[in-house]
């Protein structure tokens, strides 16, 4: 007997999975590793995702006027995941349904990291939602 992608996903699903997919919204050639934040991610309407980037020095000049606090940098030391320096962008957050994650799972366009971020990592993430300006008032009140 089979398990569905949604048993899968849902079997694995918490604070702090991470899926490993292309995102349209963020016009990129490949996939990247997103981490869920929700404290009740089954439960939850909505997933809320950030993504991790490679360390790239243009982002500071692109956020120079957001705080600090909403870069996350971590390297493999504190991340297992990444493979080179990277940085969580928390004025970027992404809201998907798990039904739309179940969905790439089916298609072979996400996978399904056995890895969890560390948990001291997360808060820093949800501190650095909750610090900035960009992102909406309903997702800092689930954080």
């Amino acid at each position: 007997m089979e398990i569905t992608a949604e048993i899968r996903l849902k079997a694995t699903i918490r604070p702090g999975s991470v899926f490993y997919f292309k995102e349209d919204s963020w016009n990129a050639e490949y996939s990247h590793n997103f981490v869920v934040l929700n404290y009740n991610p089954t439960t939850d309407d909505a997933l809320i995702l950030v993504g991790a980037t490679t360390l790239d020095i243009k982002i500071f000049y692109r956020i120079k006027n957001l705080p600090r606090e909403t870069i996350v940098d971590v390297t493999k030391d504190s991340c297992p995941f990444v493979d080179k320096p990277s940085y969580f962008n928390c004025n970027n957050v992404i809201q998907k349904k798990i039904e739309h994650l179940v969905e790439k799972l089916n298609n072979g366009e996400l996978m399904i990291r056995h890895d969890y971020l560390d948990n001291a990592i997360l808060e820093k993430i949800r501190t650095g939602v909750k610090a900035s300006p960009l992102v909406e008032k309903w997702i800092k009140n689930l954080l």
